[in-house]
């Protein structure tokens, strides 16, 4: 009785066994007429949610600065110290009102293609990864955004040093 229980459990594995293989394997083999096998594969499904995007040549993202303090030349500092990095930066304006009183820390929006961008910027500026979000459509931090495919709203944490792997430089103009 202990025999039949093994061969029958065996016959269930194998065709557990054939059943799996056949959801995994996707090729096809049919027989013509004339007892000529033919195989047909398909592709494999590309329904990953995963991609990798290679990061654009600096040169080729436009960065647009905003300063999301009422420090003076806080959002100069910081779009001069991205610039050293071959970043393509307009000219920084101050963020909107709403967004100046809603600003706690510095964050780094991006459109959509340019978030390896986003991120390196980040980096290069010591922001935590949680600083770096897409471009919020509702409520934006500034009316216009020039094209930029990268916004930095500057908060209280980059105001007053702009501090990176560079070395950050000091205005004396009135800049935004």
């Amino acid at each position: 009785m202990n025999a039949g229980r093994g061969a029958a459990l065996l016959v269930v594995a194998v065709l557990v066994g054939i059943l799996l293989l056949n959801k995994v394997d996707d090729t096809k083999t049919n027989l013509t007429a004339g007892g000529v096998a033919t195989t047909t594969t398909a592709k494999p499904s590309s329904a990953s949610s995963t991609t990798t995007q290679a990061p654009h040549r600096p040169q080729d993202v436009k960065v647009l600065t905003l300063n999301g303090t009422n420090v003076q030349g806080a959002g100069r500092r910081v779009s001069d110290n991205v610039h050293t990095q071959q970043y393509n930066m307009l000219s920084p304006v101050d963020a909107t009102a709403a967004a100046k009183a809603a600003t706690r820390f510095t964050a780094v929006y991006y459109t959509p293609g340019y978030e390896v961008d986003a991120r390196a910027i980040a980096r290069f500026l010591n922001l935590a990864a949680t600083s770096v979000a897409p471009y919020p459509t509702s409520a934006p931090p500034v009316a216009d955004t020039r094209t930029a495919q990268v916004v930095i709203v500057v908060g209280p944490d980059l105001a007053g040093t702009a501090t990176s792997g560079a070395s950050s430089t000091t205005s004396t103009t009135r800049q935004p």
